[in-house]
């Protein structure tokens, strides 16, 4: 009987001695594939955060490529601007002189006729008519 206890306890031990390896071997299992997904969540992270910076650098060229060439336009046009209202200026100052020798010319013009051609009469119309004509 002792010999039965012996054996049946010593069974007894092996199996849960048995059970005990499977169990460890079953978390050293499980402990390593956490161990590989954690790595392999780490390899994923570490892929998307470049990629995102590569998306993110190609995006700011971009913007860059498109503020330079924002601000080029914008200094072209400012140039023109400027040249413009150079050229309206010196229209204004054209006009102006245009404008004051015709009325040079114009009074010229009247004392000639006065003086060698027409009488007060004639002249005091041809001078209505020239102020209607300077008029328009």
């Amino acid at each position: 009987m002792i010999l039965a206890q012996a054996t049946t306890s010593g069974l007894m031990g092996v199996a849960v001695a048995a059970l005990a390896l499977v169990t460890l071997a079953n978390g050293i299992v499980s402990l390593w594939s956490a161990l590989g997904v954690s790595r392999l969540k780490a390899k994923i992270e570490e892929q998307a955060e470049k990629i995102i910076a590569e998306k993110f650098k190609g995006f700011q060229a971009t913007c860059e490529l498109e503020h330079k060439t924002i601000s080029l336009t914008i200094g072209a046009m400012q140039k023109r601007l400027d040249r413009g209202d150079g050229a309206f200026d010196n229209m204004g100052e054209r006009g102006h002189a245009i404008e004051s020798k015709l009325m040079n010319k114009l009074d010229t013009l009247k004392d000639w006729i006065r003086d060698n051609c027409a009488s007060k009469s004639e002249v005091e119309k041809l001078g209505q008519r020239f102020d209607a004509i300077a008029g328009k």
